[in-house]
């Protein structure tokens, strides 16, 4: 496949209620920690001696913390601002270690639709150019 241009550089964040003693990746070590499986988060638990509580989605993986049933939930840095941007009334609080590799998003294709990875492409110039997508990325992120 192909990838367009980036469209969100993305980086491994931490999601934890403002009163869990947890205040840097550090302090994961055997803590329930809850994350998608297979995922960049999931592969990075080991590293702190943190336990995966596993669910099929970010937003189960941020319930877990909002019931009480996991530290913390790790993922993407874009959906977890959401989360604590959506549910303030929980006091949540984003941890980032910034000594962890960032990551990109990028749109796929198929390797034969050039012309649609070239429309994307301009498509996401355009929207950048024109203030839109900072616009979009203020609302949500």
């Amino acid at each position: 496949m192909l990838f367009s241009e980036p469209y969100f550089e993305s980086e491994q964040a931490l999601l934890v209620s403002e009163t869990s003693g947890i205040y840097s990746f550090n302090d994961l070590k055997n803590q329930k920690v809850s994350v998608k499986s297979g995922t960049t988060s999931d592969a990075l638990l080991p590293d702190y001696q943190a336990s995966p509580l596993y669910a099929e989605t970010t937003w189960l993986t941020v319930k877990n913390v909002l019931r009480g049933d996991s530290a913390g939930s790790l993922g993407d840095i874009g959906p977890m601002r959401y989360y604590r941007n959506r549910y303030k009334q929980y006091r949540l609080r984003l941890i980032v270690d910034s000594n962890l590799p960032k990551e990109e998003y990028g749109f796929a294709v198929r390797k034969t639709d050039t012309e649609l990875l070239r429309q994307i492409n301009q498509g996401l110039a355009k929207v950048k150019a024109d203030g839109t997508y900072n616009r979009i990325y203020r609302k949500y992120f």
